[in-house]
This record gives structure tokens, sequence and C-alpha cells, in this order.
């Protein structure tokens, strides 16, 4: 087993990140976007954060997917504040899913204006 076939089931729903240690496979940056992915879509957002978060905790760097999982998984006042620091230099290119996250995010509590903010500044 390595970590691409874990890759494959967990994004099959088969496995979930528990099962690498069991294999001896080290999760890497695509194991984690895709746990975080489908807890998001099962409206786990709080657990979709702290998988994003062990990201940093073992090495790997954030990608511009990671930080659209993130912004999809946040309310609007998380998402609008990830996305001005991400604006503002940290290395990770906002996108048009970005923007389109962060814009979900916002329109549903009806914060149009922060949203409208993070355009502005760019």
């Amino acid at each position: 087993m390595n970590v691409v076939v874990c890759n494959a089931a967990l994004a099959a729903g088969v496995l979930d990140l528990k099962h690498f240690d069991h294999w001896k496979v080290e999760p890497d940056l695509i194991s984690l976007n895709t746990a975080s992915d489908l807890l998001v879509k099962a409206g786990r957002w709080q657990q979709a954060q702290q998988a994003l978060q062990s990201l940093e905790d073992v090495g790997i760097e954030r990608d511009t997917l990671s930080l659209n999982i993130q912004l999809s998984a946040c309310p609007w006042r998380a998402a609008a504040a990830i996305a001005a620091i991400a604006a503002q230099g940290t290395g990770l290119q906002l996108d048009l899913v970005s923007f389109s996250s962060t814009m979900a995010a916002c329109e549903r509590f009806s914060a149009w204006l922060p949203a409208l903010q993070i355009f502005q500044d760019q």
C-alpha cells in the first residue's frame, strides 16, 4: 500500500486518514486536501479546518487548493479574513475559486460588503 493508493481509497470513501497509520503510509498534501474536502461536503467544516491545520503541524505547505477548501469551509468572517490575508502576501495566489468560495461564504450570511472589499483590494 502506498500514498497514491490510499489517496484514491480516501477519495472513494473507502478509507479515512486514520487508516493511513495502519498501512504505515504518511499522508501528503493530496491526502489532507482530499480529507478536508470530504469533511466540508459532509458539513463538518470545523473538522475540515483541523485537517488543514494538520498540514502545518506535519510541515506540509498549503497550496491554493488547500486555501480554497479552507475558504469554502469557513463562516463568512473567517473566509473574508483568510482571503484578505492570503491576498496580502502569504505566497498563495488567490484564483477564481478563491474569490468564489469567499463570496459564497459571505453570501450565506448576506455579508456582501466584506467580499466586495477583498475584490477592491486586488
